[in-house]
C-alpha cells in the first residue's frame, strides 16, 4: 500500500487540495484507495463525484461552496460522512427544506409496470455557491443527485422493478437521505476518519484523542496520565477485569459507537497450586485489521502469564485500567480452566463484532445520529459495495459477509452471502434486515465451526464460566466493553492510595486503578448496572445522548 502518509497529511489541507475540482477529487479517491486497499471506497466516491454534471464541474471549482448542514457537519470532522433522512419518496408530491435550496420537492410516478421514475428540483437557494449531495435509495440500489444553483433539477429511475424489488418499492418508497457535509465536505471527512486508523505515531494517537473528546466519549481536556502504576500480582483475583484503550482508530470507533472510553478486554485468572500457582490474562484478540500490528501472535483465544503481558501491553502502547471483582463472587478456577481447554485457539469472533451493540431497530437506536432505519438500511447495501464478499477467501476477516450476513442468515435460516439476498426474502414480508441485526446474538452460534468470540464476549463467558450460578442467565455475545466495566460486580474499596497511589481514580461506584496509558482513562457508569436475565439485548447506545433507556436513564432492563 501507498500513500498513508500522503491521505494522512490530507487531514490537514484545505479542501481545495481535496475536491475542489473534478480531477482533485478523482486524485483524493485514488490516494484512498491505495492507502485502505478497499476499491469499494472508490466505488462510492464515483458515485459522489459523477452525481455532479460535467457541466458544472467544467463551469466552477467548489472550493468556496457552502454544501453543508451545521448541525450533523459543523467542519466536517471525524465520522460526518454519514447521510441524514430528509424524506420517504412515494407516489405524488414530496416536499422538504434543504440545506442549499430552502424548496426542495420530489415527485414520483410509476412510468411503467416495472419502472419508478423520480424528479427532484429546487428552488430558492440560500446563496450563489451551495449545493446538496442526495442518495435515493431503495433496499437493493441506489442513485447519487448533486443539485445547486447551475443545476437545481434532476430525474432518475429505478428499473426492473419485479418480485421482490416491485414489494420494497411498493411498501416503502425510496428513501431521501442528504450528505449533511455536501460533497466537498464529505470527502475531507472521509479523508479525517481514515487519517485515525492510517496516520503514524504521536499524531495519531493525538487525532484518535482529539477524536474522542471532539464526540464527547472522553471529557474536553482529557489530563496526561503518562505513567505506570505496578500492581502485584497478589492483589489481583481470579475474575479481575482489565478495560483497555488503544488509540489506533478501532478503538475509538468501538467508543464512539458504545458510548465507552474503551475498546478492548481481557480478565486475569490463576491457575495451579502453591509453588506451581500462576497468573495468567486470557482474551480474545487479533492483529490489527486496519492499521499497524502491535500485538504479536498468536492470535484469537490465548493467554499470557501476568508479568510477560504487562510488557506486551506496555509495548502495544495501551491504556489500561484494573477493576477488581468483589470478593464475594467465588471464581471457580477449575471450572473455568475445563471450558477454556476447549475454546484456545478458536479465532476472532470478527462475525459477531457488530451484532453484539446493534440492538435496536424500528426506531433505529444504536448506531449514532443522524444514522435511522432508512440510513441504516443504506448502509448495509454499502458495506456490500466497500467490504464484499470473496469466494475464493470466504473466511476474509473484515467483509459484510462475514461481519453481518452469516449472522443475518442463523437468524433467518438462509444461506445468503450479500445484503440483496437477505433483502429479496425480506421485502414481501415488509421486514427490515436492521429489525433482524437487533434480534439478540445468542452464545450458541457457531461460526465456519467455531465459537469465535470478540474480545469482550469472551470476557462476559469466562465470567460466566467461572461465577456460575452467581450471575444471571445472559449472552455474553451481547456484550461491549463499555457494558462489561458497568456491571455493577467490583469491588468498590479494593484499591485506595496505599495499593495504588499513582492511578487511583476514584467515582460515585467505587474505585479502580490504571496501570499505564498516555492519557486518563476516565470510565464513565463504573460499576453502576446491576447484572440481571438477558441484560443488554436491547439497549440503546445512540451518540450523542448515549441514553441506555428509552428516555434516558439507565434503569430499564433492556
Amino acid at each position: 500500500m501507498i500513500g498513508i502518509a500522503a491521505l494522512a497529511a490530507l487531514a490537514g489541507v484545505s479542501r481545495a487540495a481535496v475536491c475542489s475540482t473534478r480531477a482533485e477529487c478523482e486524485k483524493t479517491r485514488d490516494w484512498i484507495v491505495s492507502a485502505t486497499g478497499k476499491p469499494g471506497l472508490g466505488a462510492m466516491m464515483d458515485r459522489a463525484i459523477g452525481s455532479r454534471s460535467d457541466e458544472a464541474w467544467a463551469a466552477r471549482p467548489m472550493s468556496n461552496f457552502k454544501d453543508t448542514d451545521k448541525k450533523w457537519c459543523p467542519d466536517a470532522s471525524y465520522w460526518e460522512l454519514v447521510p441524514a433522512t430528509v424524506a420517504n419518496v412515494k407516489p405524488g408530491v414530496t416536499a422538504w427544506t434543504g440545506s442549499c435550496f430552502q424548496n426542495m420537492r420530489a415527485t414520483m410516478h410509476w412510468s411503467a409496470p416495472d419502472e419508478v421514475t423520480i424528479t427532484m428540483s429546487g428552488t430558492n437557494p440560500t446563496e450563489l455557491l451551495c449545493g446538496d449531495l442526495y442518495i435515493l435509495s431503495t433496499r437493493f440500489e441506489e442513485r447519487w443527485v448533486y443539485l445547486e444553483e447551475l443545476s437545481p433539477n434532476a430525474t432518475v429511475t429505478f428499473g426492473n422493478l419485479n418480485g421482490s424489488r416491485k414489494d420494497d418499492v411498493t411498501n416503502g418508497g425510496v428513501s431521501t437521505l442528504v450528505m449533511p457535509c455536501g460533497l466537498v465536505g464529505s470527502v475531507e471527512s472521509l479523508v479525517k476518519t481514515l487519517s485515525l486508523f492510517l496516520g503514524e505515531g504521536q499524531a495519531v494517537f493525538e487525532s484518535n484523542m482529539d477524536f474522542l473528546e471532539e464526540k464527547g466519549v472522553l471529557p474536553k481536556g482529557n489530563p496526561a496520565f503518562n505513567t505506570t502504576q505496578a500492581v502485584d500480582a497478589s492483589l489481583i483475583k481470579s475474575g479481575d477485569y482489565f478495560a483497555i484503550l488503544r488509540l489506533d482508530g478501532l478503538d475509538p470507533m468501538i467508543g464512539f459507537g458504545t458510548g465507552g472510553a474503551t475498546g478492548h478486554s481481557t480478565v486475569a485468572v490463576w491457575q495451579g497450586e502453591g509453588a506451581d500457582r500462576k497468573l495468567y490474562v486470557v482474551e480474545s484478540t487479533d492483529a490489527d485489521p486496519i492499521g499497524k500490528v502491535y500485538w504479536p501472535p498468536p492470535y484469537g483465544i490465548i493467554r499470557h502469564e501476568y508479568s510477560e503481558w504487562i510488557k506486551l501491553a506496555e509495548a502495544a502502547e495501551y491504556h489500561v485500567a484494573l477493576l477488581p471483582v468483589k470478593p464475594d463472587l467465588v471464581f471457580d478456577e477449575d471450572k473455568f480452566w475445563t471450558w477454556y481447554g476447549t475454546v484456545e485457539g478458536e479465532g476472532y469472533g470478527y462475525s459477531r463484532m457488530l451484532l453484539s451493540f446493534l440492538d435496536t431497530a424500528d426506531p433505529q437506536r444504536s448506531l449514532p445520529e443522524p444514522m435511522d432505519d432508512q440510513v441504516e438500511k443504506w448502509l448495509l447495501q454499502m458495506l456490500d459495495t466497500v467490504l464484499p464478499y470473496n469466494a475464493s477467501d470466504p473466511h476474509a476477516k473484515v467483509t459484510a459477509y462475514r461481519m453481518l450476513i452469516m449472522g443475518a442468515n442463523k437468524r433467518l435460516g438462509t444461506d445468503c452471502y450479500d445484503v440483496a439476498c437477505l433483502q429479496a426474502v425480506l421485502a414481501p414480508q415488509n421486514r427490515t434486515l436492521g429489525s433482524v441485526l437487533a434480534m439478540p446474538e445468542l452464545d450458541s452460534y457457531t461460526y465456519f465451526g467455531s465459537e469465535e468470540m470478540v474480545c469482550s464476549e469472551f470476557a462476559a463467558r469466562v465470567w460466566q464460566h467461572g461465577f456460575g450460578s452467581q450471575l444471571p442467565v445472559f449472552q455474553g455475545s451481547e456484550q461491549t466493553p463499555k457494558d462489561n466495566y458497568q456491571f455493577a460486580i467490583y469491588d468498590p474499596d479494593h484499591f485506595d492510595a496505599s495499593n495504588c497511589p499513582v492511578g487511583l481514580h476514584t467515582t460515585p461506584n467505587g474505585n479502580y486503578c490504571q496501570l499505564m496509558g498516555q492519557w486518563n482513562l476516565p470510565l464513565k457508569g463504573y460499576n453502576s448496572i446491576v447484572p440481571y436475565a438477558n441484560i443488554n439485548n436491547h439497549c440503546e447506545s445512540q451518540w450523542p445522548s448515549y441514553n441506555r433507556c428509552p428516555g434516558g436513564g439507565t434503569a430499564c432492563q433492556c
